[in-house]
């Protein structure tokens, strides 16, 4: 009899456990959830920067061969340019070159070539992507430096030159 009785008791679990483990699931998967929106805003700000990086070792690497071969004329012709030309190939985001274009009409995530400002812009698609201070756009440009500094053997001004690719406001 008492093999029998065996038997007969369901062997499974109760509802008061499958809810305890519902309630669970909901917390993990509510966890989860609060910390999706902050990484991919951080994975979007990493991107934009590795971006701006090779932009700036391609511009390192251009600017030497320019100043070599045709000096101060050749740099501020190359401060003129798209910073996306000196790249191998456009990130895959890039939309193009634009004359000052609408935003609302751009899709955010995305980078463009303002051609007005000669700015390369790229639009976050959540606004505190880099930080809150910081503007919603995510601004490039180009810029011709000149410094001067002093000649030990003639005793003259000699200016140095170069270029920089500066985030403006």
């Amino acid at each position: 009899m008492i093999a029998l009785t065996d038997r007969l008791r369901p062997r499974g679990h109760t509802l008061f456990e499958l809810g305890v483990v519902a309630c669970l699931f909901a917390a993990l998967v509510g966890i989860f959830l609060t910390y999706v929106p902050r990484y991919r805003a951080e994975a979007e700000g990493v991107q934009a920067r590795q971006v701006v990086a090779a932009l700036r070792s391609a511009l390192s690497a251009r600017a030497a061969q320019v100043a070599a071969m045709q000096g101060e004329a050749g740099l501020r012709a190359l401060a003129m340019q798209n910073p996306v030309e000196w790249l191998q190939r456009p990130p895959e985001n890039y939309l193009g070159e634009y004359y000052r274009p609408d935003a609302a009409l751009l899709s955010a995530g995305h980078w463009y070539f303002d051609r007005a400002d000669r700015t390369l812009v790229y639009f976050p698609n959540r606004y505190k992507s880099f930080s809150s201070e910081s503007s919603k756009l995510l601004r490039i440009k180009v810029k011709f430096l000149s410094l001067p500094s002093s000649a030990a053997k003639s005793g003259r001004s000699v200016e140095t030159m170069g270029l920089a690719l500066e985030e403006i406001d």
